[in-house]
């Protein structure tokens, strides 16, 4: 017996002992407060009501489904003291009428600021129109680093359970902050009515088709509607100490989720896709189009930390791309699209391992492209002719640039790059070979036209013309980034 009082006494003590360093660790994140707003139509802000003044040194964070036209409608500024960074991986959306925008300030620079807090929009909203804007408060517990570890946006398919971008945190803690809206053409009919803990503390559901909610968690909430719906989700996470190596605001397409011999479905290509996930695939113009193995190049370097997702895609990995096939005397046209609706992203690229078997002369074929909303666009002409032989130049509405001669059946890098400063547009095109060299650029501008933002990104044969019959053509290993990061394939 007395032996069994001694142990019983030390397992008493040990768990005391445990219990106590356990509680003694303060949490890395303390929620101080939250509010929203709802700005009615014609107007450029709103306020927000919180409990108390913002305190300097705390991390204040903001995200909003605002009333727009076709350009994004943004948060610009708050009345908050400290540096407002605007994050770029929030944008994307699927209802024309209602843009996606985030923001946060850092502990580093934050100031305080006295309640209400005035959020200004980039445009006034349309008559009679709603638009909402969240914002919360945390208090940093610990110190260290405090950055950015994740952000992005996700389109989900239909379903009644919604679950935020993908993130993987690299931090010793997070606040994970993020909104979902209904994609569904019933919107209005669609309630998300509630959202998984520790979410649901400081939330905002306006009883309608969205909501918005913060955490100090390392874990994406779960969100739940009232019926299924596809949805776009937006938001980001800002870490204690997140992985100190560069991080990038980028898509990576591998392919991978499809099938030797099969032509590419949204589900497959959404699988395929990496990253920034704003994006809806449409394989509406597929004709010869299917994964092969042939078409397989990977990337030669790792693509770094993708702040969409949180994950680093090695090099040197995967067995498929796409191939297209000429069908000649056929007139076709055989691409898939990215399609993320709108933006006001100004400095944009899409890249893409390309390979041709095509003769020096003849079969002009479109292979990768970036389009705005409007008329403006940037495309990758893959033609021949008897002057040339073979050749990628730049195409814009507005005119082209010089052509770069490459060689049939060699793999090249071909990257598309949107330029726009406010003003004029100056789009261009470089290719490099396999090693990394540049072969050439394309370029024109700068131009003046209408304002246009980035809308969508075709990949393949988006021309309808004659490709020679039984010639193919090769794509791989799609890189896009939301702030024209170059070159993004080596």
């Amino acid at each position: 017996m007395r032996w069994y009082s001694h142990l019983f006494l030390s397992v008493l003590l040990l768990m005391a002992c445990s219990y106590s360093q356990k509680s003694s660790v303060a949490p890395a994140w303390t929620f101080v407060q939250a509010g929203h707003c709802m700005a009615g139509g014609s107007t450029s802000s709103c306020t927000i009501r919180l409990n108390s003044n913002l305190t300097a040194g705390n991390l204040y964070v903001f995200l909003a489904y605002l009333d727009s036209n076709a350009t994004n409608n943004v948060i610009t500024s708050v009345s908050a003291n400290g540096s407002l960074m605007i994050e770029p991986g929030c944008q994307g959306r699927s209802q024309v009428n209602k843009a996606p925008t985030c923001a946060y300030i850092l502990p580093s620079t934050s100031g305080g600021g006295m309640s209400p807090i005035r959020i200004t929009f980039s445009q006034a909203t349309a008559l009679a129109a709603k638009s909402w804007v969240y914002m919360a408060e945390f208090q940093p517990n610990l110190s260290g680093d405090i950055g950015l570890d994740n952000a992005g946006s996700c389109y989900q398919p239909s379903a009644a359970s919604l679950v935020g971008p993908p993130f993987t945190s690299s931090a010793i803690s997070d606040v994970t902050c993020e909104a979902v809206i209904s994609a569904a053409a019933n919107y209005a009919q669609i309630h998300v009515n509630a959202v998984s803990p520790p979410y649901d503390a400081g939330a905002y559901l306006p009883g309608g088709f969205l909501g918005f909610a913060c955490a100090a968690s390392n874990v994406v909430p779960t969100w739940k509607a009232s019926s299924p719906t596809t949805a776009i989700a937006m938001g980001f996470s800002i870490g204690l100490n997140p992985d100190p190596s560069p991080s990038w605001e980028q898509t990576f397409i591998d392919f991978e989720g499809g099938s030797g011999g099969k032509a590419p479905s949204e589900a497959t290509l959404r699988t395929s896709t990496h990253g920034w996930q704003a994006g809806h695939w449409d394989t509406s113009q597929v004709n010869t189009m299917v994964y092969a193995t042939a078409a397989n190049h990977p990337l030669q370097n790792p693509t770094g930390r993708l702040l969409g997702d949180g994950n680093d895609y090695a090099p040197d990995t995967g067995t498929l791309g796409v191939k297209i096939t000429g069908a000649a005397p056929t007139a076709q046209r055989d691409y898939i699209t990215y399609n993320w609706s709108y933006s006001n992203l100004t400095d944009m690229t899409v890249g893409a391992w390309y390979y041709t078997d095509l003769p020096a002369v003849g079969s002009d074929n479109d292979s990768l492209s970036i389009h705005g909303y409007g008329q403006q666009f940037a495309s990758a002409n893959c033609y021949g002719n008897a002057k040339f032989g073979r050749y990628i130049g730049l195409e814009t509405p507005n005119g082209n640039g010089p052509p770069i001669r490459i060689k049939s059946k060699t793999w090249y890098w071909i990257q598309v790059h949107w330029r726009f400063d406010g003003f004029y547009f100056n789009h261009a095109i470089t290719v490099r070979d396999e090693a990394g060299n540049l072969i050439g650029t394309s370029s024109h501008g700068p131009y003046s036209a209408p304002v246009d933002y980035p809308s969508y990104s075709n990949i393949g044969k988006a021309n309808r013309s004659t490709m020679a019959n039984g010639r193919i053509q090769y794509l791989d290993s799609i890189k896009i980034s939301l702030v024209g990061d170059d070159p993004i394939g080596q």
